[in-house]
């Protein structure tokens, strides 16, 4: 029965002693899209985005045979970011991908860290077009 006991007070002093290393959230710095599908709501035929990091630049290239499925003015979005990335505007309802009159993106979207919400040097802005290809 002593013995007993003596078990029970060791394992009852281990978990109050026992000192729990505190969990660090982890700090990171990515806020790129890795992936962005543009769909056609009606129809659920998608298209995917061509991502050039370096120029900050998301292409959607419709074939023409393809054109009559999409709808470039009304098109749904959906992407792929890390875990706590933020991207503005967000992404409900349907976007215009196509290009104004002088030749600009209409939709240009900004990541951010939550983790850094304010520092100017972790945002990464896109330019998203999309255009119907001459073949």
């Amino acid at each position: 029965m002593k013995a007993l006991k003596f078990i029970f007070a060791a394992i009852l002093l281990l978990c109050f002693v026992s000192c729990k290393e505190e969990i660090q959230p982890y700090d990171h710095t990515d806020v790129e899209i890795s992936a962005l599908l543009a769909i056609n709501p009606v129809t659920g035929d998608y298209i995917d985005g061509v991502i050039d990091q370096n120029a900050g630049t998301i292409v959607f290239k419709v074939a023409r045979a393809d054109a009559s499925k999409y709808d470039l003015t009304k098109m749904k979005l959906y992407a792929t970011v890390f875990f706590d990335a933020l991207i503005t505007p967000k992404l409900d309802g349907l976007f215009d991908i196509t290009k104004d009159e002088e030749g600009n993106p209409r939709l240009k979207l900004t990541v951010t860290s939550l983790m850094h919400p304010n520092d100017p040097e972790i945002k990464k802005e896109y330019e998203v077009y999309g255009y119907v290809s001459a073949f």
